[in-house]
């Protein structure tokens, strides 16, 4: 076995390690790792699919878009429920097996972009590009816990590799491919937008290159692979790949509190209450917001080879650039607001950027030699991997210790007995509203609604009168029975639930958890 084999064997198990490490800090086999609803959110939809009842839920996340128990909310793209659903066929319906689908694409990116590296520089540039995904904080992070942005990550990576794969070679299978997995791309994140605006400038500019008979078949693949979803949205909600998230740049505050309120922001109110100056100067905020977290996701020094990337001239980085231009211009579009900042929407640049990250490492030494300064290649080498590697680590720890300090596997749990209690005391037919309509379904097994009055309350909007009223209309809308308060101050945060007339049938103060039954509205 030659030494660069046992080397990409010793990467592959030091990264499965690191993830084994994470996981055992901050999640667990039976419990979510997160609060908030994603995970759930997925896991949710993916035991409908599993259960032959489609990417349906039966609790209310949002309200922009009104839909009944039992319908599909539109606010996540349908690969990655499908996915999981399909390893539930395979090993059984488990958090367990929805948490190996994520950790084996965690693994399967690292083994991706060591072929890639190979395949666009050299070897060395493979390794090193597979050993810089293994050690990245955010990838790892991000590997323990039920969410898609490492399916999504490895369908890209693949993605990118073939858009670029065949412009060279311009092979009919390489087309085909292309077609298909930037497809897949786009319905495991709608934000392969950027993906398909990238492929479509470059189209433009080999198009006296490219083998146009191909790039149709690759197209025919593409619409074919999309088509089934784009029927089932269109039949929906009047509009094929309908989202959510569409209103996210009329948001004028952060998307998460508006989502709770009554109709959906729209184009024209959002130009009615701010001025074009304001729209640009707030949109303007996204270039140092992205400047500022660079560094501190990626680390540093590799923040420092990312700018270097930006020298090189070859196909690679010329669709990276293209595509960093393109991700800043639409991102601009959909930020409406510094609280809509979210750093799921760099990963693919990031973890892209690797690669040529990667040979400009492999090069150093070779630069630095021609400095004619006297140092070992191996010593600079290891001294520039060694930096990067304890960077990341540190980091990676920072991570995990604010992970640990928010108590959510404790939070997990308390809604668990909470759950218990729920099975065991109500019926069937009644419908919970709370601050975790997902969480709270999960474990208890009931139909749940989100509570408009208690997320506002904790966001402290500064309209939080409105959203009293926001509580009975949808109570009323849902027909809920019960309302689960998370507080500090259960007598101070009640203020907000006047319309209703309630009773108290389970308290966990230590939780900060109250469970009243809905007498009556008044």
């Amino acid at each position: 076995m030659k030494y660069r084999h046992v080397l990409f064997i010793f990467i592959l198990i030091f990264g499965i390690v690191l993830r084994i490490y994470t996981f055992s800090e901050i999640s667990s086999i039976d419990h979510f790792t997160w609060i908030g609803g994603d995970p759930a959110h997925y896991y949710e939809v993916a035991s409908n699919i599993y259960q032959g009842n489609g990417p349906v839920i039966d609790f209310i996340f949002q309200f922009w878009k009104q839909v009944d128990f039992g319908q599909n909310d539109a606010l996540f793209e349908p690969l990655f429920p499908y996915i999981l659903a399909y390893f539930f066929y395979i090993f059984g319906q488990s958090l367990f097996t929805a948490k190996l689908v994520v950790f084996l694409f965690s693994i399967a990116s690292i083994v991706l972009i060591y072929f890639i590296g190979k395949n666009i520089y050299n070897e060395n540039a493979g390794l090193i590009a597979s050993f810089l995904l293994a050690i990245q904080p955010k990838h790892i992070e991000y590997s323990v816990s039920i969410l898609k942005d490492n399916v999504y990550i490895f369908l890209f990576l693949l993605a990118f590799f073939l858009m670029l794969l065949s412009f060279k070679e311009n092979g009919l299978w390489h087309w085909i491919l292309f077609g298909i997995f930037i497809a897949l791309s786009f319905l495991a994140r709608y934000f392969s937008i950027i993906l398909i605006l990238t492929f479509i400038v470059l189209l433009i500019i080999y198009r006296k290159k490219v083998n146009w008979k191909y790039v149709g078949i690759s197209l025919l693949a593409f619409l074919l692979v999309l088509l089934p979803w784009a029927i089932y949205t269109y039949n929906e909600f009047g509009s094929p790949f309908f989202s959510i998230t569409r209103y996210y740049p009329y948001s004028a505050s952060s998307w998460e509190g508006m989502s709770y309120e009554e109709s959906a922001p729209t184009l024209e109110r959002y130009l009615e209450e701010n001025s074009i100056k304001d729209i640009i100067i707030t949109r303007l905020k996204l270039i140092p917001l992205t400047l500022y977290h660079l560094p501190i996701w990626m680390t540093p020094l590799v923040f420092l080879l990312f700018i270097t990337v930006f020298l090189l001239k070859d196909s690679y980085v010329m669709a990276l650039k293209l595509y960093f231009l393109i991700l800043i211009l639409f991102y601009m579009v959909q930020f409406a607001a510094p609280g809509q900042f979210i750093e799921r929407a760099y990963f693919a640049l990031i973890y892209t950027s690797l690669v040529p990250i990667a040979f400009i490492i492999s090069k150093t030494p070779d630069f630095i030699e021609g400095l004619k300064i006297k140092i070992n290649k191996k010593v600079i080498a290891s001294l520039i991997i060694g930096i990067i590697l304890i960077s990341c680590l540190a980091l990676l720890q920072w991570k995990l210790n604010g992970i640990k300090s928010y108590n959510m596997q404790e939070r997990q749990e308390d809604l668990e007995r909470l759950g218990v209690w729920i099975k065991s005391n109500t019926k069937e037919s009644d419908v919970i509203m709370t601050l975790f309509p997902a969480d709270v379904h999960f474990y208890a097994e009931r139909r749940t609604v989100m509570d408009p009055y208690n997320f506002a309350l904790g966001l402290r909007i500064s309209n939080i009168e409105d959203y009293k009223n926001r509580n009975k209309e949808e109570a009323l809308r849902y027909n809920v029975t019960y309302v689960l308060i998370h507080t500090k101050n259960i007598e101070q945060a009640k203020e907000g639930y006047i319309p209703f007339s309630l009773n108290l049938k389970y308290s966990d103060e230590e939780a900060e958890l109250y469970l009243y039954k809905i007498r009556r509205f008044v």
